[in-house]
């Protein structure tokens, strides 16, 4: 039989969302993420530049995380804790920045491995005790086990120790059957990646509204959703990115929690944090989506450039003109500024003339490959966006 006692005080701790009446424009949010985020997941990314935006990610999350709580990361041993491996990350670092680092490469080993245990009591007393471990605590805090006193979090009063036993495991129960999303025409509407997505946010929002542990619940309640957004399958640049999220509008944020509690008639404050919480996912997807198309669009000018020129690179001039080619960007640059555009060029053109390189970047332009403006010369990739609006 579930725990009730608590319902006196926090009757929105029920644990029931009427998944079938949220509003049209919550569900077409949500459709967005989880069409931006596989196609995140299928597009092709070089594998040093997927390193790059994955430790990019790993240490705006831990900034964000930290400074939620009124904590300062220092970049430094942040920097060396992204770049240790696994377990030896704390080897490097001061305490929190290797905790951080370990919880984070555990929840991607796991999800990478399809690892997807059930979300129990100890697996989350074990993200207390990865968080906390090492770091300075109020006195009589029993790291990684439900809390035994009362506590206040910016005027909020969660639920008393006597209540928590009972309401985790309600909690639990709910989190581990789909939030209730199964016996719903929405869940069954939906593809695992939408039903994962939705119970990763209200998972969140729901363990930060009981505050189970005695220190650190914040930061356990992002990691339960980065575990949860990863199983989820959404990429782990995009789960870490909705914390940094949170950090850059952190009012907002504590609000929508908050604000379960003082409006909980009805389910519109839990639909005011998913859509906030969304929003936040998008614009963590999209940046990553305008990354990977850069860097493919590079890739198939490079490809464009090498073929315009091979019929002819057996020619001295012409292999100098590629090399100029490829180095010239989307910023104008004026004569004398293009041949210092890279060390390479620079070499090719140390012994040439002005008008050299004058004549090489008409011949450029014939080819369609370089554009002059009043600024200077730059590449004209437009080329590669024919069906662009301009």
């Amino acid at each position: 039989m579930a725990y009730t006692a608590h319902l006196q005080y926090h009757s929105f701790l029920r644990f029931e969302v009427d998944w079938d009446h949220l509003p049209g424009d919550l569900c077409h949010l949500l459709g967005q993420n989880v069409q931006s985020l596989h196609l995140i997941g299928v597009s092709p990314i070089k594998p040093h530049l997927a390193q790059q935006m994955l430790a990019v990610s790993l240490a705006k999350y831990i900034e964000g995380t930290a400074a939620i709580e009124g904590r300062q990361i220092d970049p430094g041993t942040l920097k060396k804790a992204i770049a240790a491996e696994g377990s030896q990350a704390a080897a490097y670092t001061q305490a929190e920045e290797g905790n951080y680092c370990q919880a984070c490469d555990t929840i991607r080993a796991n999800a990478m491995a399809n690892l997807c245990p059930p979300i129990t009591l100890d697996s989350l007393g074990e993200m207390n005790r990865q968080v906390l471990t090492g770091v300075q605590t109020d006195e009589g805090i029993n790291i990684g086990h439900l809390r035994h006193h009362m506590v206040n979090v910016q005027g909020y009063a969660p639920p008393g120790p006597q209540h928590l036993p009972g309401l985790m495991e309600n909690f639990l129960a709910w989190l581990n059957v789909d939030i209730g999303l199964n016996d719903s025409r929405l869940g069954q509407s939906l593809t695992s990646s939408g039903r994962g997505i939705l119970k990763a946010l209200v998972g969140h929002l729901y363990f930060e509204l009981i505050h189970p542990f005695g220190d650190g619940n914040g930061r356990v309640g992002r990691l339960l959703e980065l575990d949860l957004l990863a199983r989820a399958g959404v990429p782990f640049p995009s789960a870490l990115a909705l914390t940094s999220y949170y950090n850059a509008y952190k009012s907002e944020y504590f609000n929508r929690i908050r604000q379960v509690e003082i409006d909980h008639q009805d389910d519109t404050a839990v639909c005011d944090f998913l859509r906030f919480a969304l929003r936040g996912l998008r614009e963590g997807a999209s940046t990553h989506l305008d990354e990977i198309h850069a860097q493919t669009l590079q890739a198939l000018w490079a490809d464009y450039i090498y073929e315009k020129f091979r019929s002819i690179e057996h020619r001295k001039a012409a292999r100098r003109q590629r090399k100029l080619a490829l180095a010239l960007t989307n910023e104008p640059a004026s004569l004398r500024a293009v041949v210092l555009l890279t060390p390479e060029i620079a070499t090719a053109y140390a012994t040439l003339s002005e008008s050299t390189v004058s004549q090489d970047l008409k011949q450029l332009e014939a080819m369609g490959i370089a554009v002059r403006t009043k600024d200077g010369w730059q590449t004209n990739m437009r080329l590669m966006l024919a069906f662009s609006p301009k």
